[in-house]
């Protein structure tokens, strides 16, 4: 994956998460926390696509398909974050 994908995905991934503190996770009881890094998500959505292709029959050269997937998933979170129109009813 390049440098700046790599970046654009991490930004949108950080855009589209809540921040909290811990302290206001211990005031809501919690003692413990899991956490995804950037590259587990990454390796998910590898995961799941390649998973879905080969129970389907697909066979698809994943170096080129790793890419196209990246910027599909940047392309559904950005359209994720935009306002979207009142209903006029």
């Amino acid at each position: 994956m390049t440098d700046s994908l790599s970046h654009n995905i991490h930004d949108v991934m950080r855009t589209a998460s809540r921040r909290t503190s811990v302290d206001a996770l211990r005031r809501e009881g919690r003692k413990s926390v899991s956490v995804l890094t950037f590259r587990d998500v990454e390796q998910l959505i590898a995961n799941a696509v390649e998973s879905t292709l080969e129970r389907r029959g697909i066979q698809v050269n994943t170096d080129g398909m790793h890419a196209e997937v990246k910027v599909e998933f940047l392309s559904l979170m950005r359209e994720r974050d935009q306002p979207r129109p009142r209903s006029t009813n």
